[in-house]
């Protein structure tokens, strides 16, 4: 080897020791509480998590989805049956949507009807960290955990008084705004945030010849708001609670068939509404 080149060889090396000491160190110091169900280091967790935290969601952009942002990780694999606001699926490790348990703050959301989590329902703005645990999870969280456990924690009330107003537009009339306030006052926190999208959308069945045609726009609409608050006795009991609900609108093209099997009312606004929501007798730590 020439000698010249130890020294950069060295330098070299040297930094990447680094980079894996501060990347240890950093596993080091991230506690999880869904592979377990209890608070727990992920550098000691035997199945594999991925933990997506506040700065990963504001880097996500501005028009992306949780399904979206949930697709950009190993392992998982995202769906959508049209535009946005359409219905999501999530499928880890190649196993069925239904096989994925989805948990809010440690709340089970789910249909009644499809069996699926409307992931299309919850907003980023709205979520602080995710935990994905991949691989079977069903001796702790049932038979709906076979491919594993996606848990999303909403934002809590902070250490100072927070205020935080977000706006934006684009085209097709499509907007999205957010407002947020978080306080702590002595041992009571507190944390309220709200906030509505949509667009006029586009008409989604350009061509004539389809039976469902109709020449409009497919828009879609969504308000969504959470509230929490926490008291905290002394340094170890802390009692609350937390409330979230989402609602959408989607409009899309449709028909239906008479006796005859002509076409009828393809031209209705047809409509489909979503919501999602619960209520939390104790909020997550974050």
């Amino acid at each position: 080897m020439n000698p010249r080149l130890k020294p950069i060889v060295g330098a070299i090396a040297l930094a990447l020791s680094l980079d894996a000491a501060a990347e240890q160190l950093a596993m080091a110091d991230t506690v999880f509480v869904t592979a377990t169900r209890q608070p727990q280091r992920a550098n000691e967790a035997i199945t594999e998590v991925t933990i997506i935290e506040r700065r990963d969601i504001e880097q996500a952009g501005p028009m992306a989805t949780l399904g979206e942002l949930l697709s950009r990780e190993a392992g998982m694999e995202f769906a959508r049956s049209g535009g946005k606001g359409a219905e999501e699926s999530v499928f880890i490790r190649g196993t069925n949507s239904g096989h994925a348990l989805v948990l809010v703050d440690g709340m089970r959301i789910g249909s009644a009807t499809t069996g699926t989590t409307a992931l299309q329902l919850i907003p980023l703005s709205q979520i602080e960290r995710i935990e994905i645990v991949r691989g079977p999870a069903s001796a702790l969280y049932g038979s709906d955990a076979i491919g594993g456990v996606i848990q999303i924690f909403t934002k809590a009330g902070s250490d100072s008084p927070l205020l935080s107003i977000q706006a934006g537009a684009g085209t097709t009339s499509s907007y999205e705004t957010n407002v947020a306030h978080a306080n702590r006052i002595g041992n009571f926190s507190y944390g309220i945030k709200a906030g509505a999208s949509g667009t006029n959308g586009i008409n989604a069945i350009e061509s004539p010849d389809y039976p469902g045609y109709n020449n409009d726009r497919d828009g879609y609409r969504n308000t969504n708001v959470s509230v929490n608050a926490a008291y905290k006795f002394g340094n170890q009991f802390e009692i609350g609670g937390g409330y979230f609900n989402s609602e959408s609108t989607n409009r899309y093209d449709a028909y239906q068939l008479d006796a005859f099997w002509n076409t009828v009312n393809a031209d209705r606004d047809y409509q489909m509404k979503h919501r999602v929501s619960g209520a939390t007798p104790t909020p997550a730590a974050h």
